[in-house]
């Protein structure tokens, strides 16, 4: 079936639309391409705020009428046909007021995109997201600082400012090592386990940020933003799916690594670790709430060791934990998530990371259980915004029709989620948002 929009007067016309010829007999029958088309058009119009008569019949010379039913009302189009010189053809041209549209990039984008909310209309957004044929890397971030220490405090603030931004492309893990100050209340609360993973990467003073294995040189910023958006965007030969279990005090935890693509030669272990998302306590040098503590490693601290299987296949292993409340300060068991990456032994390069947060990449067109979400305003020019009420956001994800991801900025507050989209070319985009109960999604346009 091939389309083609042409602007007509005060209208815009779809001709050439091809379906199999049906009668006047035939006009109460609702042919599917027919019936997607003009349900699609509703809900791109309902979404754009336009306005639009309930009985879209434009054409004068229309003698077949076909009616599209939905839940809540029903709608009408006219289909006019027309005779070709070879043989007879029916071709139904669909009219429709042009001022529907709010700017010609818009229109250009949606006209576009035409073919694939024909072919996948409900599910058009779900199909791009789990179509990739790698899985996607996540940037791990091991940030070393320590709550005595005040250029920790001076820095740390613009850190978190940045890495904000992109929280469903990174995993952050807090770590406190004895330098400067042992008597940090974190690194007291295990310090076999911050002193290891310090030792691992010569930590001999904070703040620093060691990106996917690779120790930051020191400095202000702490990390720069073209270091961090240089690591944006890529893929791994490898998934982690992390699943969590148990009642407190007690956690347990599946970790499956799961094999895509070829793995590079090298000494692999695998990390598991428990992270505390939030702690809310007053430190000597002036922060008063601290993110994604490390508590402990669930693996040997130094790793275990992980022989990765051929492409198509995977390894599972399973943990548990057990919460206890630290001295100086007060843990949540709630609070608590797990972490997991795969790091050579020699190089430190992280293959990639994983959390029961991120969306679960199975390589084929599926995923987990996607809830709709609104996005407002819609079209968008500079953001659009989401309300989830009740619900604790974790990431959120943004991507093209044609299933490039795109590094778009969000902020959160409470509830409430905001993309920065003034970046974005103009176009069609679907975004997935992770909560701590699920997942959401929908679909914005960028004018």
């Amino acid at each position: 079936m091939s389309s083609n929009f042409i602007r007509q007067g005060g209208f815009l016309r779809l001709s050439k639309l091809h379906v199999p010829v049906l009668s006047v007999g035939e006009r109460r029958a609702k042919h599917p391409h027919v019936r997607h088309l003009i349900c699609l058009f509703s809900d791109f119009c309902k979404k754009s705020k336009a306005h639009f008569s309930r009985k879209i019949n434009f054409s004068p010379r229309a003698i077949d009428t076909y009616s599209v039913g939905t839940k809540s009302s029903a709608y009408q189009f006219a289909a006019q046909p027309t005779e070709s010189r070879v043989r007879p053809v029916r071709r139904y041209w669909l009219l429709f007021p042009a001022d529907i549209f709010v700017c010609p990039s818009v229109e250009q984008n949606f006209f576009s995109n035409m073919k694939r909310y024909l072919l996948f209309p409900a599910l058009l957004w779900a199909c791009v997201l789990w179509s990739q044929v790698q899985p996607k890397q996540y940037v791990l971030l091991e940030h070393f600082t320590n709550s005595r220490c005040a250029i920790c405090a001076s820095r740390n603030p613009a850190f978190y400012a940045l890495i904000n931004q992109y929280r469903s492309d990174i995993h952050h893990l807090a770590i406190h090592p004895s330098v400067p100050y042992s008597n940090c209340v974190f690194y007291q609360a295990n310090p076999a386990h911050n002193g290891a993973r310090a030792n691992a990467y010569g930590i001999n003073g904070t703040p620093r940020v060691a990106l996917n294995g690779v120790l930051i040189p020191a400095g202000n910023p702490l990390l720069p933003p073209a270091t961090l958006e240089a690591a944006l965007g890529k893929t791994s030969p490898i998934a982690i799916v992390v699943k969590e279990g148990g009642a407190a005090p007690t956690k347990t935890a599946e970790v499956t690594v799961r094999v895509f693509g070829q793995v590079p030669a090298g000494a692999y272990r695998l990390f598991v670790a428990v992270a505390e998302s939030t702690v809310n306590y007053n430190a000597p040098n002036g922060e008063n709430q601290h993110y994604d503590v490390f508590r402990a490693m669930l693996t040997d601290v130094n790793g275990q060791d992980i022989t990765l299987p051929a492409p198509g296949g995977s390894a599972t292993f399973n943990f548990s934990y057990t919460h206890s409340q630290p001295n100086g300060w007060t843990s949540h068991f709630d609070s608590l998530y797990v972490l997991a990456f795969v790091q050579e032994v020699n190089s430190k390069v992280v293959l990639n990371s994983g959390t029961r947060f991120d969306p679960v990449f199975t390589g084929v067109a599926e995923g987990p259980a996607v809830r709709a979400v609104n996005w407002s305003p819609n079209p968008a020019f500079d953001y659009t915004w989401a309300l989830l009420p009740g619900e604790r956001i974790r990431s959120v994800e943004v991507l093209s029709v044609g299933g490039q991801r795109q590094v778009v900025p969000y902020t959160v507050a409470e509830d409430t989620v905001r993309l920065w989209v003034e970046n974005l070319p103009a176009g069609l985009y679907v975004a997935l948002i992770a909560t701590e109960s699920g997942f959401y999604g929908g679909r914005f346009v960028r004018r």
